[in-house]
């Protein structure tokens, strides 16, 4: 028997496992059955290169790979981009479902070129893993309608990672990760249409991808499938299933590499390389906590952990919890407004931009407080950190102030990396208590500088200051107390000041407060973060 049928076989297995996991626990509606049809589309390819490889003559083959051709393959990437706007909450944007259509149409087009015409595929032929077709002359005209097509929609999950946040970001996070496996595969399908004796990966990789959906689902309730099984369960059942996909990349590449004269256990050191770096991150990730726990844990000392930080990680525990909950909510609102914006004008709209941008706002801040639990991988991108101040001062409508002097001492400097939605509710917090300092107006000085110190590493030093009354020295020892506060009758709840410290503490960074700072008057916040410019991943 033919061992290359196995890795086509095995995706189309992988992928009717998820549509008929998304088919049995995924609310309707457009993004469920886009994405069903997307993937039975991929099952079906899949599964029609397996018996295309299996086929014992040219002349069968040719006639196998022409009705797969027009049947399935013309209609995969329109499908991709249908099941892409739809999880994009884009499907109201009138260019989108023209180009759609367009997708549509031309797919419809070639699959009935390609079905009775020898211009698309005009043979079969054998290669080492079994026959498969030849390109027409006009095969190229294809190639240039599914690119752009595909380019697309990877366009569209780029600008909604760029406005998402929180779990609705994670999401599309791992459908951009899972699409990018399976059609840059997917491209290596090409080259045998031309002749290049290449062995085609596309099909290999679909199961990787299959597997990166369904962690989502797991992980992240993608599409809004919420698990019932014990996660533990769940996770054994992908490792299963990786494993599969390892042992059959062993066997494809055994294949190759003995049919180019490679040593065989080169195949599983080959093998191993993209597991590892596809699944690296998330394995670190939960390895480090247990080995932290089990080797450099203070409790295993005999000392207690630190009252603050448990008190931060329980937060953070139960905001996750908060966060997961609200995030449907607060999407549906994203997406309402968006809905209304084309048909809303004047002042209306206007209103209806703070609407959204303070909903966004309030999933950042959800997703803030996430952040502190411990199980919560701290996500940074480099940012000017002007922008981010000013963010927090618009935030805040403080230039609507007259009676408050702002100034500003910026220096020039790269962008840091940090996580934007913390440090700007670190910043507005800040702000916002300094302006409160002074009801009767004053002047709030800001200032942004490098710190350079012998034997340490660089820094940023962020300064707020007020010419305010000041802060009594008992009431300064209790500020990053949480639920300490003097502002009860302002419905202040004590836990600002306590956040902000822990969010700048996960950043590597300090906070610390002086107050007098002049002739009695006066406080002056300082936060120092690392002056790292490179975008990063961070677990703590």
């Amino acid at each position: 028997m033919n061992p290359y049928i196995f890795p086509p076989i095995l995706a189309a297995v992988l992928n009717a496992t998820l549509v008929f996991w998304v088919y049995s626990h995924a609310p309707a509606g457009l993004v469920r059955r886009t994405f069903l049809f997307w993937n039975c589309w991929l099952g079906l390819w899949n599964l029609g290169v397996a018996v295309g490889y299996a086929l014992p003559d040219a002349s069968t083959s040719y006639l196998w790979y022409r009705w797969v051709g027009a049947v399935v393959v013309r209609f995969i990437a329109p499908l991709f981009l249908h099941f892409v706007i739809a999880i994009t909450d884009t499907a109201d944007q009138k260019w989108n479902r023209r180009l759609l259509a367009i997708a549509y149409a031309l797919g419809f087009l070639f699959a009935c070129v390609g079905g009775m015409t020898s211009f698309l595929m005009r043979g079969a032929v054998p290669f080492y893993w079994g026959y498969y077709p030849l390109a027409g002359n006009g095969e190229w005209t294809f190639g240039i309608s599914y690119t752009a097509t595909i380019a697309y929609a990877f366009r569209l999950l780029i600008q909604a990672l760029r406005r998402t946040s929180g779990h609705a970001r994670e999401q599309i996070k791992y459908v951009f990760l899972g699409a990018a496996i399976c059609f840059a595969g997917g491209f290596t399908n090409f080259l045998p249409l031309y002749g290049h004796s290449i062995y085609p990966i596309g099909n290999l990789m679909n199961s990787i991808y299959s597997l990166v959906v369904a962690y989502a689902i797991v992980e992240y309730e993608l599409m809004d499938i919420r698990m019932v099984l014990q996660k533990g369960t769940v996770y054994g059942l992908l490792s299963g299933g990786l494993t599969v996909v390892y042992l059959s990349l062993v066997a494809v590449l055994q294949r190759l590499f003995g049919h180019y004269g490679v040593q065989e256990n080169v195949a599983f050191y080959t093998a191993a390389f993209p597991i590892t770096v596809i699944l690296a991150p998330t394995m670190k990730s939960r390895i480090e906590p247990l080995i932290g726990h089990a080797f450099f844990s203070e409790h295993r000392r005999g000392s207690k952990p630190p009252i603050r930080n448990q008190n931060m990680a329980l937060m953070g525990i139960l905001a996750t919890e908060m966060a997961h909950e609200l995030a449907k909510p607060l999407t549906h609102i994203m997406n309402a407004g968006s809905r209304l914006d084309s048909s809303i004008k004047g002042l209306q709209r206007e209103h209806l931009k703070t609407i959204e941008k303070e909903v966004q706002r309030a999933s950042e801040i959800l997703d803030g407080f996430a952040m502190l639990s411990p199980e919560r991988t701290l996500h940074r991108i480099s940012i000017p950190l002007i922008d981010l101040v000013e963010e927090a001062i618009s935030t805040l409508d403080l230039n609507e102030d007259k009676t408050v002097q702002v100034v500003r001492h910026f220096d020039a400097m790269p962008p840091v990396s940090v996580n934007p939605g913390q440090i700007v509710q670190v910043l507005t917090n800040l702000i916002q208590n300094a302006w409160q300092a002074m009801p009767e107006g004053g002047r709030l000085t800001l200032s942004i500088r490098s710190v350079t110190a012998a034997n340490v590493k660089p820094e940023v030093e962020i300064s707020i200051s007020d010419t305010g009354r000041g802060i009594a020295a008992d009431v300064l020892e209790k500020v990053f107390e949480p639920f300490f506060t003097t502002k009860e009758e302002q419905g202040g709840r004590g836990m600002g000041l306590t956040i902000s410290r822990a969010m700048v503490e996960r950043h590597g960074g300090t906070i610390d407060i002086r107050s007098p700072i002049k002739a009695g008057r006066g406080t002056c916040v300082v936060v120092r973060l690392p002056r790292r410019s490179t975008e990063e991943t961070y677990e703590s």
